[in-house]
């Protein structure tokens, strides 16, 4: 992904979405190799590091952007699963749904790609309520 996207001069050219997209992927790929033991400490930094260049370039995007949803969703997921960082994780998701929550008022429910952002909204919503009482 590196070598044929992301350090290409044409990447720098591309929609913030589009490049939200491929560190979201890059930082999952990471992620999932964490996940087991052998591995966390190695490739746990470098899925971080990717999930936040994603999330410091999706700042430009609308909160409802799937993309950008996505993304948060499974950072959280990474901070309260392989680093440990549940506060963080607790604080990503609530400062995340606050957001949408103001920003829900102007959704036509009927756009496909409002339904995906109200999916994975849901998702996080789950999380948080599951982590709240686990806490």
């Amino acid at each position: 992904m590196d070598n044929n996207v992301i350090t290409k001069k044409s990447f720098g050219k591309t929609s913030d979405e589009i490049k939200t997209f491929f560190y979201k992927i890059k930082g999952d790929c990471y992620r999932y190799i964490s996940e087991t033991d052998n591995y966390r400490n190695k490739y746990s930094k470098e899925a971080c590091k990717y999930y936040s260049e994603g999330l410091k370039i999706s700042n430009n995007l609308p909160i409802y952007t799937p993309i950008k949803l996505g993304l948060i969703l499974n950072m959280t997921i990474f901070y309260y699963e392989i680093t440990g960082e549940t506060k963080k994780a607790i604080k990503l998701a609530k400062s995340t749904i606050q957001k949408f929550d103001k920003e829900a008022k102007n959704f036509d429910e009927e756009d496909d790609d409002i339904k995906d952002a109200i999916s994975k909204y849901n998702l996080m919503k789950e999380n948080l309520d599951m982590w709240e009482c686990e806490s």
